[in-house]
């Protein structure tokens, strides 16, 4: 099969926040203490913005419900790292959800247009939490909500999966893209849609819960991320890795990173919708990234500041 290749640009800056997620701790990794009792408090920056939804790490002893991966809803490996947290999106005998909440690093700009994402997996049905839904999603907020004053169900996300996720195995990534009308400065996590116009399958039990990790906002108005190719990508800073997004359906299968002289500088090999190139002790200048993902290769040409 013919391959096609597609020259885009990008600027990596490692002091510049327009390529920096706006999301603090996105993996749920940094902790105030060790969550025996399941308590989101426990997590760094985190919060319930509604009902009890909990936070699960591999920290937790064996046998503990709120550990990783063994845990009351199921076994599940981290998408990154050694925690997660989960939340019911459902329930047949109340109108009952869980979220969660964080505040953003930096509010958004209006009229600017960000990307957004994260990666979820429903409770086992081994152990007894079968049902699964759809209309898991993002939601920013200009006010915070708690555990008393609960977020909104009103039938409306700015990003939000209208296909039932079923994946127990692994992780599924829902994304998308918005223009800000307000300056948000928080982001919520959860299902905002009532019963009516959430669908659901498999009803074993009377609820469904859903893990979640790797949450991630960016402002791609400020990002040289090309709409009108047929394979769009967004970058991002974390923890000296450049972290590879694919906003199209196809997995990233790895990345490789040459100099200008064609000398291989670094490669990932994850094969998920995103690949992590570290970049510490790399020299400032002018590299070629290229991507392979399903039988097409990307050429990207990047600067490293």
């Amino acid at each position: 099969m013919r391959k096609e290749v597609f020259f885009l640009m990008f600027m990596l800056n490692a002091f510049a926040s327009p390529s920096q997620n706006l999301v603090p701790n996105p993996s749920f990794e940094d902790m105030w203490a060790c969550p025996a009792d399941g308590r989101v408090y426990n997590c760094q920056h985190w919060v319930n913005f509604g009902q009890s939804p909990d936070y699960n790490h591999a920290c937790a002893p064996v046998g503990n419900p709120f550990g990783v991966p063994e845990n009351l809803f199921g076994y599940q490996l981290a998408a990154t790292g050694n925690a997660y947290c989960d939340l019911w999106t459902y329930s047949t005998t109340a109108l009952y959800r869980e979220f969660l909440g964080v505040e953003l690093i930096l509010p958004l700009t209006i009229g600017h247009k960000y990307y957004a994402s994260f990666k979820c997996s429903p409770g086992s049905p081994a152990n007894g939490y079968c049902m699964q839904t759809d209309k898991l999603g993002i939601r920013f907020s200009t006010i915070a909500y708690d555990s008393i004053n609960s977020a909104p169900i009103d039938n409306f996300a700015h990003i939000y999966t209208d296909s039932i996720v079923t994946d127990t195995a692994g992780w599924t990534i829902v994304n998308g893209s918005f223009i800000a009308d307000s300056a948000y400065s928080y982001l919520m996590l959860g299902n905002f849609f009532d019963n009516a116009h959430t669908d659901i399958l498999l009803t074993c039990t009377d609820f469904a819960v859903y893990y979640i990790d790797d949450v991630v906002v960016i402002d791609s108005s400020v990002t040289d991320v090309e709409e009108n190719s047929p394979q769009n990508f967004v970058h991002y800073l974390q923890s000296g890795e450049v972290v590879l997004f694919s906003s199209s359906p196809c997995k990233i299968n790895k990345v490789e990173l040459y100099d200008y002289m064609g000398r291989i500088v670094n490669y990932s090999v994850r094969k998920d919708e995103y690949a992590a190139i570290n970049i510490a002790g790399i020299t400032p200048g002018v590299y070629i990234a290229v991507v392979f993902y399903h039988d097409t290769q990307v050429i990207l040409k990047c600067y490293l500041n």
